[in-house]
């Protein structure tokens, strides 16, 4: 099991093209942790296989002097940490009893913490849903050490006891508008609860702290993504429920320890309980300013101290937050990476172009580990020094891509038809020619294009970067609201707001933000402007749907796993309802409502799409597909639905992927004609779509 890691090292010259298994296979770093003294480190790989159709992951341990080795593998691995006051690591995984939490040694010897009886977790349609990881056996959700290590809190589920199970069946469940889930109404039983405890290690207690609802949705999020955390000796955790009207409430408590008791904190003493970014006196926040601005604030009782404006739009949280007495140091996102920021003095490691998550650092702030990477530089691990900024490679899992030559891609920034500017990057066909033409793919996420290499949450089954090797200029295109009235009426599900404000800002105005990155392109000479598509999974969906039904630019779309702003959406419970009251005014049934559909759901334009549509949907989501498929088909406007069973939001099993990316390819050259280049020059072949030699294990 140990596979020692060496001095970095550099692979073969590059000299091959993208295959479709490279992109699938680029192995991440998912979770690291580092010793307290800061002499010691460990990270987590997970190692996506095509030929396997799965992934694997493996725990490293190494010091910053001597390399790093595998100690032990599994299925599934999660969550690493560095005990306090032990020196063994601590993770979730699985290894044969469902996903639970183990103490590991750097011999690979591992001790179990917590076993707590396992359900189904993960998947599309299992008691805890997840947006990319399959469904699995899983004791414990989410999990933390207190300060000495000798006590640790849990999230899990607590399944139904048979007679309730039974009683779900045969008596049916009452549709209650405002609180029922769709998946809910129709499932299998959810949960009874989610449970948040405490197990004292050395004392073995294990205690009930609190519960949540045991549906879907707060299966996934209860006590979960940083809304638990240690106060001294006491916890401090945030309880999500609804209100009688069905909307989300949130409630902070702190939970003693010593009387086995928990209160309700009120608003000001809650500053710094749950900091995403917590100071010495308090917390650091971002305020929203006009446009996409951000303030930096201090927070503490009884005051907000304005530090002044900022370039990032995220800090702490799940990017990681790490305090010595005099520093904060905390994970950022930018508009092009995520990268590192310190109060009150600022650090080096800032100015890094590259990004650098996720991260953790020993206890004085000397010393940390990062997992850094680009849109050319695949995945390493790297020592950091926020100090003095300096960046030291130790180990290289991805030694494969120096045999590809990098593509060149630009970052661009484009301003629209409504003054809006938004920021992504330009692909170029591999074997670029100035003076000629090349079909176009623009890809859409939100703000998710990033200095980030080959990532799944943003070109999720696009090929990308085999599109480009096949010919294809690719655009990386962000979006934002600058609409701050819109964006807090469409996320509060508010009708507050007139609907044709509505449309601008969630949709219409990112429209413009895609036709002008085309615009650009085809003035430069780089883009045919009778051969541009568009794809795009989730609000990149919603994008791409739109853009085909509002604007003559694209020739052929694709859309994965996303039906909103259907019409019949209009119809799926009480929470989306009211987001469709907010953009249209009411029911499409209703006659006074019927031109706010047509001006702007997809499925009642069907007869403007500009061109033919894929679309590609998990079969949880799959039922949805079919207004816009059957709309589209009655307009005679060419379309295709493929449907993935048992699939994710974001696709996990590598032949899936490969399956969709096979599908993308084949879209765009049957309609946009693709670009044949010396590399590819047969434009049916498959020559960019087989597997890369097996990669070598990871290299340090």
């Amino acid at each position: 099991m140990s596979a020692k890691l060496g001095a970095p090292q550099v692979g073969p010259p590059a000299e091959r093209a993208w295959t479709m298994a490279d992109i699938i296979e680029v192995t991440r770093i998912t979770s690291v942790a580092i010793s307290a003294d800061g002499a010691r480190y460990a990270f987590i790989l997970k190692q996506p296989s095509v030929a396997a159709d799965a992934s694997r992951y493996g725990l490293y341990v190494g010091r910053f002097a001597g390399g790093a080795r595998k100690v032990t593998e599994s299925a599934f691995l999660a969550d690493l940490q560095a005990r306090p006051g032990r020196p063994v690591w601590s993770l979730r995984g699985d290894f044969g009893q469902g996903v639970q939490v183990y103490d590991v040694d750097d011999h690979g010897r591992r001790r179990a913490r917590v076993i707590h009886r396992p359900l189904r977790a993960g998947g599309a349609d299992s008691l805890a849903p997840s947006a990319s990881e399959p469904a699995r056996l899983t004791g414990v959700l989410a999990y933390g050490w207190n300060q000495t290590g000798d006590a640790l809190w849990y999230a899990s589920l607590r399944p139904r006891s048979p007679a309730a199970q039974q009683a779900w069946r045969s008596q049916g469940l009452t549709y209650v508008d405002s609180q029922t889930t769709p998946t809910d109404f129709y499932a299998e039983p959810p949960a009874e609860a989610v449970e948040l405890r405490i197990r004292n290690v050395g004392a073995r207690e294990d205690v009930l702290v609190a519960e949540a609802l045991g549906d879907r949705t707060s299966a996934s999020t209860a006590f979960q993504g940083g809304k638990v955390s240690w106060r001294g000796a006491n916890l401090i955790y945030r309880l999500d429920g609804l209100s009688p009207s069905g909307k989300p409430t949130q409630g902070l408590w702190r939970y003693d320890t010593a009387s086995r008791s928990a209160h309700a904190l009120p608003v000001q003493a809650a500053i710094g309980a749950l900091a995403s970014a917590p100071t010495a006196q308090g917390e650091l926040r971002l305020a929203r300013t006009d446009g996409d601005g951000h303030d930096l604030m201090e927070v503490t009782p009884g005051r907000r101290s304005n530090l002044g404006p900022v370039a990032y739009s995220a800090l702490g949280g799940a990017l990681g937050a790490w305090r010595t007495a005099n520093q904060t140091l905390y994970g950022i996102r930018l508009p092009d990476r995520f990268g590192l920021a310190s109060y009150p003095a600022p650090t080096p490691l800032q100015a890094i172009p590259d990004s650098l998550h996720p991260c953790a650092f020993d206890a004085d702030l000397r010393i940390g580990v990062c997992s850094r990477e680009s849109l050319t530089q695949a995945p390493e691990l790297v020592s950091v020094s926020p100090t003095t900024g300096a960046v030291s490679v130790l180990v290289r899992p991805n030694a494969r891509y120096d045999a590809i030559k990098p593509l060149r891609s630009e970052p661009a920034t484009w301003t629209n038809r409504f003054g809006s500017t938004n920021s992504g990057y330009v692909t170029y066909p591999r074997d670029y020619q100035p003076g000629r033409r090349y079909p176009a793919v623009v890809i859409t996420h939100a703000s998710d294009a990033k200095n980030l290499f080959a990532a799944e949450t943003f070109q999720w089954a696009f090929p990308l970067q085999v599109l480009a090797e096949r010919g294809y200029v690719v655009l990386s295109v962000n979006e934002s609201t600058k609409d701050l009235t819109v964006s807090d009426a469409y996320g509060a599900a508010s009708s507050d707001v007139d609907p044709a404000r509505m449309q601008a800002g969630m949709g219409l105005d990112a429209v413009a933000t895609l036709e002008a990155a085309v615009a650009d392109v085809v003035a430069r000479g780089l883009a045919d402007p009778a051969r541009v598509g568009i794809a795009g999974y989730s609000r990149g969906g919603i994008v791409t749907t739109l853009a085909l039904s509002q604007s003559k630019v694209f020739a052929a779309g694709i859309n994965a796993d996303t039906a909103f702003f259907s019409a019949g959406g209009f119809f799926r419970g009480g929470m989306v309802r009211e987001l469709y009251r907010g953009l249209f005014g009411g029911s499409p049934f209703d006659a006074k409502y019927a031109p706010a559909y047509r001006a702007f759901s997809p499925s009642a334009r069907a007869d403007q799409f500009s061109g033919p549509l894929l679309q590609m949907f998990t079969g949880r989501t799959a039922a949805t597909a079919l207004e816009l498929d059957q709309a589209l088909r009655e307009a005679k406007i060419p379309t295709k639905l493929i449907v993935y069973p048992g699939e994710t939001h974001i696709l996990h099993r590598p032949r899936t992927i490969l399956a969709a990316m096979e599908a993308s390819l084949d879209w765009f050259e049957q309609w946009l004609g693709g670009g044949c280049t010396p590399r590819a020059p047969r434009c049916g072949d498959r020559a960019l779509r087989a597997s890369a030699p097996p990669p070598p294990g990871p290299a340090g």
